[in-house]
């Protein structure tokens, strides 16, 4: 776990480290198929947090990452708990195609293609419409 100095660190603290880090992330640009360090897409910046929380994955699509059977599926929104990976498909198709990280009070952090950059979203409306599941990996 990235930030280990030879204990073992609590879920909430490496939960915290994980948060932090793709707080440092806000604001950073969407550019489609990328995965920073100045830019991202949704399934980017997944990728990158993950990678330095030390969390050994292929880069992966949203939907890859929303396959990945080794980390707890959580299909209710009611338990969510923050550092979980969230999926979402669109509207028009039940596909699963974006994703971002749960970051408590029903807000989760993404990079958004709409909104151009890595941002804080309300899971409401049309996320929560479109919310199909989560993973928690931690």
């Amino acid at each position: 776990v990235a930030g280990d100095s030879g204990s073992s660190p609590t879920t909430s603290t490496t939960v915290d480290l994980m948060l932090d880090f793709a707080m440092d992330q806000l604001g950073k640009k969407y550019v489609y198929s990328t995965e920073g360090p100045s830019s991202f897409d949704s399934s980017g910046l997944v990728y990158y947090v993950l990678k330095f929380m030390d969390v050994s994955t292929a880069r992966c699509s949203a939907s890859g990452f929303s396959a990945v059977d080794s980390w707890v599926m959580i299909t209710s929104q009611g338990r969510l708990m923050p550092g979980d990976l969230v999926f979402f498909k669109s509207d028009s198709s039940d596909h699963i195609s974006h994703t971002g990280i749960y970051i408590g009070n029903g807000k989760f952090i993404h990079a958004s293609a709409s909104g151009g950059s890595v941002m804080i979203s309300s899971m409401t409306d049309y996320y929560s419409r479109n919310f199909v599941l989560a993973r928690r990996v931690f």
